[in-house]
């Protein structure tokens, strides 16, 4: 029942007096669990929201725990293995005079390499998988030397020299 309208002056009943304050105590209650309901149903997403923000958290902070265990063993593996080239222990694998050639690597290590040069206008190259790494220069008594890492499975190529020596150079850390 709506609210009875008094007029200005006029005397109104209890009746009246008491529907008016009962509809208006109805409205009151009524906004009130509207609003209590609206409240608990806001804090109940809120609580949800928080709890699956907290999971969130916590297994990020897990991924980030594990990531940083990860890279302190894989930082640990790397230094053991000291890749520095252990020249006390070097091998001399091939030693020949003149001509071109091949070998074929059987180590993960370092392979040292001296290519001699006799003859003028003479230009003589060493390749590792047939990427030269190094060459003589046009100029007698020319040389190329130099240290490459290498793999095992790669090819070793020179297309003519004087003389070549192959030095195999394992890795500090074996």
């Amino acid at each position: 029942m709506p609210l009875t309208h008094i007029e200005y002056g006029s005397l109104a009943s209890s009746d009246t007096m008491n529907n008016n304050f009962e509809y208006l105590d109805d409205r009151i209650t009524t906004v009130a669990n509207n609003l209590a309901s609206e409240s608990s149903s806001i804090y109940s997403t809120l609580a949800s929201m928080n709890s699956q923000y907290t999971q969130q958290d916590e297994a990020l902070a897990a991924d980030i725990n594990d990531l940083e265990t990860d890279l302190t063993e894989l930082t640990n593996s790397f230094n053991s293995m000291d890749l520095t080239p252990n020249y006390s222990n070097a091998v001399t694998v091939v030693n020949q005079g003149g001509g071109s050639g091949s070998y074929n690597i059987d180590w993960n290590g370092w392979l040292a390499f001296d290519l001699y040069c006799l003859a003028n206008s003479a230009r003589y190259q060493f390749y590792i998988d047939s990427v030269m790494v190094g060459a003589t220069a046009s100029d007698e008594g020319d040389r190329a030397a130099g240290i490459v890492m290498v793999k095992s499975g790669s090819v070793a190529t020179w297309n003519g020299c004087q003389s070549i020596v192959i030095k195999k150079i394992p890795f500090v850390g074996g």
